[in-house]
């Protein structure tokens, strides 16, 4: 019996070596407020899916957190969480502070995010469509030929965090 629980033992403290440390109390507000929703229309509360990414977006060796909602499960309630052809989704970038806690540096609404990591630069960009790629003729053309663009999330010189704009892709 006592070998029994060395085992029991080893596979829990393995299990907490393996899971990740426990989400900042803003990043589970989103969670919590998307589970309500989901909840609201289904019944049940849906899955984070991938929705919280952590990522090194400015170069500072702490841990940041780029959220989308449009990546969390909710099956029944799917129009829910799925950008439209005209709105996007609420995303968020908090960047890691030295004291341990978090800021909330952008949001907006967002076609979902592609994350590339070249050596410490991390590049998060949106491929975007409409007003945000300068395409302002709204109803007077149908969505298949709005312009889009890709767009990086990214600091201005003042340190300010927002879509900066890229080479159209129409």
């Amino acid at each position: 019996m006592f070998v029994i629980i060395g085992i029991a033992d080893t596979s829990f403290v393995a299990a907490l070596a393996k899971s990740p440390p426990p989400l900042p109390v803003a990043i589970q507000q989103i969670i919590d407020d998307d589970a309500a929703i989901c909840r609201q229309l289904t019944g049940r509360r849906g899955k984070t899916g991938d929705m919280v990414r952590r990522l090194d977006a400015n170069g500072d060796g702490l841990t940041d957190y780029l959220v989308f909602s449009g990546s969390y499960v909710c099956p029944g309630a799917l129009s829910a969480f799925t950008p439209t052809a005209t709105a996007g989704v609420s995303t968020y970038l908090f960047l890691g502070r030295a004291d341990g806690q978090i800021q909330r540096m952008w949001s907006g609404d967002s076609w979902g995010p592609e994350i590339t990591q070249q050596g410490r630069r991390t590049t998060i960009t949106f491929q975007m469509t409409g007003i945000a790629c300068g395409d302002d003729r709204g109803g007077e053309v149908s969505v298949a030929d709005r312009y889009s663009c890709k767009l990086e999330l990214r600091p201005d010189p003042k340190g300010r965090w927002g879509l900066r704009s890229g080479l159209p892709s129409n």
